[in-house]
């Protein structure tokens, strides 16, 4: 993730092109919404995003040669 870090600490910024870019492949966006939990100065600038995994994970048998 690419995201420039201010004095202070979190929340970090982020952009929803970002995040997405990050769930792309195996994940499908299952709810995307304004934050109804904003403060005031950050109402309508915050986005929650739920996404759901797609894709099955591959189980891997090792064994002892």
């Amino acid at each position: 993730m690419i995201s420039i870090l201010i004095k202070g600490g979190p929340p970090y910024g982020t952009t929803v092109n970002e995040v997405k870019s990050i769930f792309n492949d195996g994940w499908e966006v299952v709810k995307e919404e304004f934050s109804e939990y904003s403060i005031k100065p950050r109402k309508d600038r915050e986005k929650l995003i739920i996404f759901k995994k797609t894709t099955k994970l591959i189980k891997i048998k090792i064994c002892k040669i």
